[in-house]
């Protein structure tokens, strides 16, 4: 799967799950605090979304803020997971 289509998939699941209303263009928009608006615990929940969505074990280990930081960074760790 590639990077765009891996984003397309995270934006639907935030604007299906989370009310939100996002167009493909938020590449550098952070997912936390003052960019999506996405709290702590809307991140676990959003990573349960994914890992059902995508077929994949999140490990905690791996939970790094960085790589939740935007779409672009969460699209990027979610191949290199789907990868391996």
């Amino acid at each position: 799967m590639r990077i765009n289509e891996i984003k397309k998939n995270l934006i639907s699941i935030l604007n299906e799950n989370f009310s939100k209303d996002i167009d493909d263009n938020i590449d550098n928009i952070k997912l936390l605090d003052e960019g999506i608006g996405l709290d702590s615990l809307q991140i676990i929940e959003y990573i349960m979304y994914i890992e059902d969505y995508f077929a994949i074990m999140i490990p905690d280990s791996e939970l790094d803020p960085e790589k939740f930081y935007d779409i672009v960074a969460l699209a990027r760790f979610i191949k290199s997971i789907m990868e391996n």
